[in-house]
């Protein structure tokens, strides 16, 4: 999905690092019920890792948000 500002995608191997950056922030895990903190970059290879299945079972469904102009990882939404 893709609107002028923003773009909801699957998350990527290659985002594992952004996704640790935006995770690991203290604020952020503060209010999630599921993030640990610390956020190690290993957590973010698994949370990728599962969302392939995750989906194909019909469990969930999580899509990175991203910046239309330069692609940046600004963080991510799901469904359960």
């Amino acid at each position: 999905m893709t609107t002028q500002r923003l773009v909801l995608r699957p998350y990527r191997e290659e985002d594992a690092a952004d996704v640790r950056r935006v995770a690991g922030d203290r604020a952020i895990a503060d209010t999630t019920l599921r993030i640990p903190h610390p956020y190690e970059e290993s957590d973010a290879v698994a949370f990728i890792a599962r969302q392939q299945d995750n989906f194909a079972s019909g469990r969930s469904v999580q899509f990175a948000i991203t910046s239309a102009t330069d692609g940046e990882l600004l963080g991510g939404i799901g469904l359960e």
